[in-house]
């Protein structure tokens, strides 16, 4: 670049599109703590193959995991010795896409 001044060397581009993700708005399956059982219970309602899911502090330390291999409709994990507060559940299908979603244990 030579010395002086440069006035054409940035631009600004806006467009009309908007952040948002496919997979977030399609996805149907529901991850939630069922305080009565003491376990993460997964709503699978499109029979996804879910291979595995991990248990993550929301820290991101590895609390649990579990390898599962069901296409049920309602898959139950048992969560025992953790403390309560908020985690996320990382589940991994079969075809390689992953769903977390962020839940509190009570």
């Amino acid at each position: 670049i030579p010395a002086g001044e440069i006035a054409n060397r940035f631009s600004l581009r806006f467009s009309n599109g908007t952040l948002s993700s496919d997979e977030f708005e399609n996805s149907t399956t529901f991850i939630f703590f069922n305080s009565t059982e003491n376990g993460i219970e997964i709503a699978n309602n499109q029979n996804f193959e879910i291979e595995e899911a991990t248990l993550f502090s929301i820290l991101g330390q590895r609390v649990n995991h579990w390898k599962i291999n069901s296409s049920d409709n309602n898959i139950k994990l048992p969560v025992k010795n953790v403390e309560t507060g908020i985690y996320i559940v990382k589940i991994k299908t079969a075809d390689g896409n992953h769903i977390s979603q962020k839940i509190i244990i009570k």
